[in-house]
């Protein structure tokens, strides 16, 4: 099914069936017969139509006859009321659009006058267009991160950058994939994300592998690699001040070319982001100083 409009909607390749589509509401029947195999439905469903659903209210269900059920609503429809916030988000339009899922238990014997069972034993509706361009940048910004992107930029923490790293790596393949289309693709979020979605994303799975730290933790682990390295004949010191610290160090590369009399008279400073996850900064000082 292809859209024709905006609004249209466009089903996953061998998902399920258009069974009506009357007065702004659309009734689906799919082949998904458990909760995690909808999800999978959904993900496609929001990257093919540019859109993304928040959970509205639903139940897991111990009935005989409905496994799941769920109602969303368009995250355009921050619902300010229900969390009683002054000030709705920058992306609230109060768009009325829902899509409500109902999974029904397949069973080899039923009585059941349903004629879609058991083949197409989920029923999607979606209800109430969208009163926003769902295609439009300032709706795109808003996406959430894709899988395929989220994979991507796992493997970049992985191999040791950080998400300004990162996040610069991904830009710069868009830009040698897309070329001339590259600003049209950079406004949607789910291609493109924010540094704070990557920062976010960079936190949470090192908060996975590693646990919560606090400055503490972390100042006990920068002291003792300080004294390791001293050890092993680097020339580095470490100064705090309350929860802050200053780590100073002049590697053998740094040694040699302070032996060269024009060092003297070159400063160069560069700041790295490899340290995004505790927000800290590193200057590195290429000069011959008593810094």
């Amino acid at each position: 099914m292809e859209a024709t409009e905006e609004n249209d909607l466009i089903i996953p390749r061998n998902s399920g069936i258009l069974v009506s589509k009357s007065n702004g509401t659309v009734v689906l029947r799919l082949r998904c017969k458990t909760k995690e195999e909808f999800q999978q439905w959904k993900e496609e469903y929001e990257k093919l139509n540019y859109v993304t659903y928040r959970v509205l209210r639903g139940r897991n269900c111990e009935a005989s006859k409905v496994l799941f059920k769920q109602l969303y609503r368009c995250q355009h429809n921050t619902v300010p009321d229900y969390h009683k916030v002054k000030k709705p988000s920058k992306k609230h339009t109060d768009c009325p659009h829902k899509m409500s899922v109902t999974i029904k238990v397949v069973v080899k014997q039923s009585r059941s006058t349903d004629k879609f069972m058991p083949e197409y034993p989920t029923v999607v509706k979606f209800s109430g267009a969208h009163n926003h361009r769902v295609k439009s940048a300032e709706s795109l910004k808003f996406r959430d991160v894709g899988p395929e992107v989220r994979l991507k930029l796992i493997e970049f923490f992985k191999a040791g950058n950080g998400p300004t790293h990162a996040l610069k790596l991904h830009k710069r393949d868009l830009m040698e994939q897309y070329d001339e289309d590259y600003d049209r693709v950079a406004c949607d979020a789910a291609r493109c994300p924010s540094f704070r979605s990557v920062q976010h994303l960079y936190t949470t799975l090192f908060k996975e592998k590693y646990g919560d730290f606090t400055k503490e933790k972390l100042l006990e682990s920068i002291v003792s690699r300080v004294e390791v390295l001293k050890s092993e004949g680097i020339k580095i010191t470490c100064s705090t001040l309350s929860d802050d610290f200053c780590i100073s160090m002049c590697t053998p590369i740094m040694e040699r070319v302070h032996t060269f009399e024009s060092s003297g008279s070159i400063c160069f400073i560069d700041s790295s982001g490899n340290a995004d996850r505790y927000n800290c900064r590193i200057f590195l000082i290429m000069t011959d100083s008593c810094v």
